[in-house]
């Protein structure tokens, strides 16, 4: 059977052991034939990657391409040893409409491209290996209720400090009214405290 498309890569797809990241490989399909090809990528493994697209029509003429972008899902544990696979499959087709699952499980066996494909896990930088990554501390989770909870706290912290920074403002107002050596020290006094009351309010914030 002559060929019909050429594939690049042709049998390894390589990705980084990497966690919490999601990594893309571009798979290049060219038509080597004056007809249409039809095409779909399968894997063993639909939960950990996503394939767009997954099936299409690459157009007729010798060196005419597609491209199939495999994605890998940030993952949450190292890889397990075990290969994840992929299969290509094409066929020629009679126009632009890609196959639907009914037409290709009518499609004659013999008439068939099969590329099979291993998923090769690539060595990574030494701050991003397995081993490292599966070290870094996790995150703690945070309910909602939780949340909810240090955002109310958070609003009455803020309203309490509007309070206070009113009545600091209204005192002050009073003193300039009063003037006199005396009330300047007081007001001194009082724009001290008024600072440390903010300070001390976005100290509490940032703890939080």
């Amino acid at each position: 059977m002559p060929e019909l498309v050429k594939v690049t890569p042709d049998k390894e797809l390589e990705f980084p052991p990497d966690m919490y990241t999601a990594h893309t490989v571009s798979v290049q399909i060219t038509n080597m034939t004056d007809a249409h090809v039809a095409y779909k990528m399968k894997t063993t493994a639909p939960k950990s990657y996503l394939v767009k697209p997954s099936s299409g029509v690459v157009a007729p003429g010798p060196g005419t391409t597609v491209f199939v972008d495999i994605i890998m899902q940030p993952r949450v544990s190292p890889p397990d040893g075990s290969q994840d696979r992929f299969l290509l499959q094409a066929v020629k087709h009679s126009n632009t409409t890609a196959l639907t699952k009914a037409e290709w499980d009518a499609v004659d066996k013999t008439e068939l491209h099969d590329q099979k494909f291993v998923v090769k896990w690539t060595p990574s930088n030494k701050g991003s290996s397995p081993a490292a990554l599966s070290e870094m501390p996790m995150a703690t989770a945070i309910s909602p209720n939780d949340l909810k909870s240090k955002y109310a706290a958070g609003q009455d912290r803020a309203q309490q400090l509007e309070n206070d920074c009113k009545s600091l403002r209204k005192q002050v107002e009073e003193l300039q009214s009063a003037g006199g050596a005396a009330s300047g020290n007081s007001l001194v006094s009082l724009i001290v405290a008024l600072l440390i009351g903010v300070v001390a309010g976005v100290v509490l914030s940032q703890v939080m």
